[in-house]
């Protein structure tokens, strides 16, 4: 019989929206402030419960930004405002996302989400 793991699912890091465009982050945008003029967002959901970074690079492999993460509490998302850790806002593509926790039982996952502006 086969091994019963076989039909574990792994639960994978995901972007929402993905792709994102104006149209599709309509619902996720927020009302823009002093530290987020834009209002503009996506989300990383599906957190392990630990902390750690994400960095994000362009297709090309820029590193485009890194933020930290703090999912100990079991809040399960991260969000991002589309500003380059130069202050930019990041231009259409596709973006890669590599996720380390300070946690030695997860590994490390990398993911991609598209941007169109």
């Amino acid at each position: 019989s086969p091994d019963a793991s076989e039909d574990v699912v792994k639960e994978e890091i995901y972007v929402v929206p993905n792709p994102a465009t104006p149209r599709s982050m309509r619902d996720w945008t927020l009302s823009p402030n002093n530290d987020d003029p834009t209002g503009l967002k996506i989300e990383f959901h599906h957190w392990p419960r630990t902390t750690g970074k994400v960095t994000l690079f362009s297709l090309a492999g820029d590193m485009v930004d890194e933020l930290p993460f703090d999912a100990t509490n079991g809040n399960g998302s991260l969000r991002w405002d589309l500003v380059s850790r130069n202050g930019q806002d990041v231009t259409s593509g596709v973006y890669l996302f590599a996720v380390e926790a300070d946690d030695a039982r997860f590994k490390r996952f990398v993911g991609k989400f598209v941007v169109i502006r």
